[in-house]
């Protein structure tokens, strides 16, 4: 049994039922991160399956923190990083800082994204957080794919996560007609 609602080791695609604790795990990180960072960032954002009520999820937090101005915000890391959380460089999306928070043991709590609150990714994130908070039944269609996928590539998360792309990229089209999501 584990002592924490969260944590997962790295590559393992293992799908939690929804933990009401999921919401308690995120403020009390986004108030550690807003103890450290103060004024430098904006609004902070839970974000993620963990963020949707009722969803199935991988047991990270995931947050994301707004920042002014994605070049300057690069004078952030050393603090986050003091934190202990470790900057990941990622090429793959290129308006976003990335960071994965680790246990001792090895198991992932949070990953932390910076970004500026205009950018694609910040509003692609909000978009479909917040249609799926307000769809019931694209959740349960998200839900049902993401356990069809977490059984068919067991053994890769990046090609799970990239099986998800279409389903996403339909959910907000859908959320981009009803721009009141943001």
């Amino acid at each position: 049994m584990r002592s924490s609602p969260i944590g997962l080791m790295g590559g393992v695609i293992r799908l939690d039922p929804y933990d009401p604790a999921w919401a308690e795990c995120f403020l009390m990180e986004a108030k550690r991160i807003r103890e450290v960072l103060h004024q430098r960032i904006g609004q902070v954002e839970h974000m993620g399956s963990t963020a949707v009520p009722g969803m199935i999820a991988k047991p990270i937090i995931d947050l994301m923190a707004a920042v002014e101005d994605f070049e300057k915000a690069r004078s952030l890391i050393p603090d986050i990083e003091a934190l202990g959380y470790c900057y990941g460089k990622d090429d793959e999306i290129a308006d976003r800082h990335y960071f994965s928070l680790k246990l001792k043991d090895g198991l992932a709590t949070h990953h932390l994204s910076l970004a500026e609150s205009e950018s694609q990714f910040w509003v692609r994130q909000i978009l479909f957080r917040n249609y799926l908070r307000a769809h019931p039944e694209w959740s349960r269609e998200y839900a049902d794919l993401k356990r069809r996928l977490s059984v068919k590539h067991a053994g890769d998360r990046l090609a799970y996560v990239e099986a998800k792309s279409e389903f996403i990229e339909l959910v907000l089209e859908h959320a981009g007609e009803e721009r009141h999501f943001l």
